[in-house]
Formats: structure tokens, C-alpha cells, sequence
């Protein structure tokens, strides 16, 4: 098992509990090899427009109250 940053420490992520998620370490390394640390519009824009099935969008946005930037 791995501790993945949701938040990434070079995006200002901290190493708080509601920031981690404890993940098995293949899908560790198969999300930074996919998303590196990109932000999450970013993602969604490279799941879009790889992954998705293209009668869908996945569109990241901000959550009321987040501590976003």
C-alpha cells in the first residue's frame, strides 16, 4: 500500500489525513504515470479526451467552502 497526496505537496497539498488516500502501489504509479501532478482540470481535460466516452464530459470544479486556490 502507498499514501497518494490528493493534493499534491507541489500544489500546496499537506500531509493531513483528509488529503491522503492509502492506495494499493500499482495504482499509485499508474496515476502519476497517466496524470503526473497535474491539477485536477487538467485530468479531467486528458480523461476527456482520452478515456471518457465521448457522449459524456467529466468537469472538475471547486467544491463551496474548499481550500482551492
Amino acid at each position: 500500500m502507498s499514501r497518494h497526496h490528493r493534493r499534491p505537496v507541489s500544489q500546496k497539498g499537506k500531509s493531513t489525513l483528509e488529503n491522503i488516500s492509502i492506495v494499493c502501489e500499482n495504482k499509485h504509479r499508474a496515476w502519476h504515470l497517466l496524470f503526473d501532478n497535474h491539477p485536477p482540470e487538467m485530468i479531467a481535460k486528458i480523461i476527456n479526451a482520452v478515456w471518457l466516452d465521448p457522449d459524456y464530459e467529466m468537469v472538475a470544479v471547486p467544491k463551496l467552502g474548499g481550500h482551492h486556490d
